[in-house]
């Protein structure tokens, strides 16, 4: 199962840093999430969910295959100045 793991203030959103979730691509690991967290639907639906597969950046929308060993960080968007 791919791992999960919630950065930022995501993580005391989703009251998790990490988690496995059973998923074979992208899609349906966000869509299972979604589901399950509120603020991911959320961000998600406004395309402000920045998503981390094995450190490369996708498009959370994009089909994207996964096997069980990849890493999927979920950032939320970042601001500053």
């Amino acid at each position: 199962m791919p791992k999960v793991k919630f950065m930022l203030w995501l993580k005391d959103k989703t009251g998790v840093s990490e988690e496995f979730i059973s998923a074979g691509s992208l899609t349906e690991l966000v869509n299972t999430l979604s589901s399950k967290y509120r603020v991911l639907d959320e961000l998600y639906r406004r395309g402000e969910l920045i998503v981390l597969v094995n450190g490369v950046s996708v498009n959370p929308a994009t089909p994207v295959s996964l096997k069980d060993e990849d890493e999927v960080v979920l950032l939320p968007p970042v601001s500053g100045g």
